[in-house]
């Protein structure tokens, strides 16, 4: 599924640029491109962590019949997704 994500994200990515004439996004808005490089910068931690979490989340709620997962880290799952969110929207 990933090549399919990656490929279509690829010929997105080639359309927009053949739409604006830029040969990189942002071309034209150096300030928006370094703003969105250092929010990426500090959400790239998170995102990883968040992966980890739902894979851990994921695997306790598969294990345990009833389907209860440790709250300690379902809270720690949902902060993730708080901060990713906090981190978009204050950067538009």
């Amino acid at each position: 599924m990933f090549d399919t994500i990656r490929d279509e994200h690829g010929r997105t990515t080639r359309e927009v640029l053949a739409l604006t004439g830029e040969a990189t996004p942002l071309e034209r808005q150096p300030v928006l491109r370094r703003t969105l490089a250092v929010r990426d910068t500090y959400l790239e931690p998170l995102h990883h962590l968040q992966v980890a979490l739902l894979r851990q989340y994921r695997a306790g709620r598969d294990a345990s019949r009833a389907g209860r997962t440790d709250p300690t880290l379902e809270r720690a799952l949902l902060t993730t997704v708080n901060g990713i969110a906090a981190g978009m929207r204050n950067t538009g």
